[in-house]
């Protein structure tokens, strides 16, 4: 049976429920060499986030992003990042674009809500 990147992609699943991040790392970046999902760079952002890679983790969650941009969580959490980065006029856009495909997003109501209180 030929594996493909769901094989790997679930494998790293199962490496990170059990706390194994590198191992994790090394199953999703295999999957992505046989096919590309917005899903599996979402895996990696979380990843690296959670050993402190702080720069590897904001490209992948970019990569998943640019992937999938219609992802509610995936949009929240690159916004978030834009914020960090003071880059407030695309944040807000891409809030707003979550609200407008999900107006009951809360998370996202909430931020865009601050945001533009801060204006």
């Amino acid at each position: 049976m030929e594996k493909d990147s769901y094989y790997y992609y679930q494998l790293g699943l199962e490496c990170l429920d059990k706390k194994e991040i590198e191992n994790a790392i090394k199953y999703f970046l295999v999957s992505l060499k046989i096919g590309k999902h917005y899903k599996t760079y979402e895996r990696l952002y979380e990843c690296c986030k959670s050993i402190n890679q702080n720069d590897i983790a904001n490209y992948f969650l970019r990569l998943a992003y640019e992937e999938n941009s219609k992802s509610d969580k995936v949009s929240f959490l690159y916004a978030k990042y834009l914020i960090e980065e003071n880059e407030l006029e695309e944040a807000r856009k891409i809030l707003l674009d979550i609200l407008k495909r999900n107006p009951s997003y809360k998370k996202a109501k909430i931020e865009y809500e601050k945001y533009n209180m801060e204006l």
